[in-house]
């Protein structure tokens, strides 16, 4: 009985994996603060390849000390087998459910509202408010530029390390923005904004996370496509 209660007590300091049955290389432990975002971005890997090899993993309440795979093989079926959706919706694999885009257009109309909101409560002046709107979309419109680099049928002929310096120069693009105490937008203030319309607050490399994720998931995409020899099987 001693024995069993000892197993116990060790087995219970051993991290939770949430790993598949994938012969995972490399894993990596949840810590305070993280989001799936940036474990995938830290890791080199795209979001979606994170979700593949850790199927259980839920990113709106990710565990510390929790164990993710970060590494391992991928064949191109099991990118086409696995429907990735935004972080706020449950994934769907091989099942019926359809999204519901009125529900999604509801989403955003009432989190554009809640912004507002915010933003008359944040910016009473007209002008500061103003202020704070231009330099905001001007500190992430680098990253909407290189996001959309990567937003093509075409992915032959995307070259994944110029999508990556082109997210890089982006985030520079945010940084001077952001650091510049000439003007009203910053991280606190933009995080501000975040928490009055009840969002999550975000870190500084967060736009950085999601551009460059487009860049490795086409990488990996590729990478699959060519090592499976897909074309030559179609």
């Amino acid at each position: 009985m001693k024995s069993f209660k000892v197993t116990q007590i060790l087995l219970a300091l051993i991290p939770f994996t949430l790993a598949s049955n994938f012969d995972c290389d490399q894993f990596y432990t949840v810590q305070n603060d993280d989001y799936c975002y940036g474990i995938s971005a830290g890791n080199s890997i795209s979001l979606t390849k994170l979700k593949i090899l850790n199927p259980e993993i839920d990113c709106e309440n990710l565990t510390p000390g929790d164990s993710l795979c970060v590494k391992a093989d991928l064949h191109y079926s099991d990118y086409i087998n696995f429907v990735s959706v935004d972080d706020s919706m449950k994934k769907r694999s091989n099942t019926n459910d359809v999204v519901d885009t009125d529900d999604i257009v509801d989403q955003y109309t009432e989190t554009k509202e809640k912004v507002n909101d915010a933003m008359d409560r944040l910016f009473p002046d007209a002008e500061e408010a103003e202020e704070f709107k231009t330099n905001s979309e001007y500190a992430i419109s680098g990253f909407v530029d290189a996001m959309s680099y990567s937003e093509t049928d075409d992915i032959k002929n995307i070259d994944t390390e110029e999508c990556k310096a082109r997210c890089s120069v982006a985030l520079s693009q945010f940084e001077d923005v952001v650091n510049d105490p000439s003007n009203n937008f910053n991280l606190e203030s933009y995080n501000n904004v975040l928490q009055e319309s009840d969002q999550d607050t975000i870190d500084s490399n967060y736009f950085y996370n999601l551009c460059v994720n487009q860049c490795y998931l086409l990488e990996e995409f590729k990478e699959a496509y060519d090592g499976d020899n897909v074309a030559d099987k179609n």
